[in-house]
Order: C-alpha cells, then structure tokens, then sequence
C-alpha cells in the first residue's frame, strides 16, 4: 500500500456570488481555463479550482 498523502486536484466550492467571485480571482491574475456563465474553472499549477453558483431553495428563496 502507498503511504503517500492525498493528492486533490479539483476543488468545487459553492459560490453565493459567482461573478464578484469570478472577478476577484480574474483581478488576482488568474485566467479561466473554462467560462460558460453558469460556472468558471481556473488551473492553477495542476489543481484545477471550479467555482459554481450556490444552489437556492425553491421555498424559500435563500440560499442553502
């Protein structure tokens, strides 16, 4: 068995705000990889950040 440490190499936080997010890391120098509006994708040196919308609940409105 390999002792090594896990390796992640794609991170998916929700985003409550996508397009502020989406241009705080653009102004950090990042550039998308992937860009569709509905979710952006940066790689960074192998690890590969996807940034999607937070989903709401229909009931209410807010976010979950």
């Amino acid at each position: 068995m390999n002792a090594s440490a896990p390796l992640a190499n794609l991170i998916t936080p929700g985003a409550r705000d996508l397009p502020t997010l989406r241009n705080f890391y653009r102004a950090l120098g990042w550039h998308p990889i992937m860009d569709d509006g509905e979710f952006v994708a940066f790689e960074l040196r192998g690890i590969v950040l996807a940034l999607f919308p937070s989903p709401t609940s229909p009931a209410t409105g807010t976010r979950t």
